[in-house]
């Protein structure tokens, strides 16, 4: 009687370095693959189709697709943040618009008020240039980034807007309105607004 089937087999593959999401840091891998086989007596003889192919963690042993491979968190991160910064500027520079000034100084201001919010990839230069440019909807540029920012982030936000609008003196009606949809966009109330309004109030009179 001959006796035939077929069995899947582990077959280890290629090692190297990799972001492991279990462990969050790098680790070695291993990659893994499960083929099925003819068996003649039970004995692997041709091999078939794979089952299974994946990346295993030498450390926690967790096992994830190949495409884990090509994960990099820093290279996120760092898209994320420049993403970020790009739509603070944009926010900037609308309230810009409303202060009716374009010399060197007050780019530069908006710089240090851009450097005070944690963003630095952006000369005085740079800021003017992108002042030339159209303008994306701030509010929806604020609802986009604002859950990736602190609290602490979204009042430094609106400080930098209300003395980007205001350089020389106390916000009129319409840079209020703008204000209260920034400050609506990212989450903040209205009373917490007027708090940041108030206390900066002293630096714009």
């Amino acid at each position: 009687m001959i006796i035939w089937g077929t069995r899947g087999l582990t077959r280890k593959g290629k090692v190297g370095r990799f972001y492991c999401p279990h462990c969050d840091g790098e680790r070695d891998y291993r990659t893994v693959k499960v083929q099925r086989f003819f068996t003649l007596y039970f004995i692997p003889l041709i091999p078939m189709d794979v089952v299974y192919e994946g990346v295993r963690c030498e450390t926690c042993a967790s096992e994830f697709k190949l495409a884990v491979l090509g994960y990099d968190p820093r290279a996120e991160r760092a898209a994320i943040q420049q993403e970020v910064n790009r739509g603070l500027v944009e926010i900037l520079l609308t309230f810009s618009a409303l202060s009716g000034r374009s010399d060197p100084a007050h780019f530069e201001a908006i710089r240090g008020h851009l450097d005070a919010i944690g963003c630095q990839d952006f000369s005085a230069d740079q800021i003017a240039a992108l002042a030339g440019r159209g303008r994306m909807d701030m509010a929806h540029t604020a609802e986009r980034i604002g859950p990736r920012m602190t609290a602490t982030g979204h009042e430094a936000l609106v400080k930098g807007a209300l003395l980007t609008a205001a350089p020389d003196g106390p916000p009129d009606a319409e840079i209020e309105q703008r204000l209260a949809d920034l400050a609506r966009a990212l989450g903040m109330s209205e009373i917490h607004l007027r708090g940041v309004i108030a206390s900066h109030a002293p630096a714009i009179a």
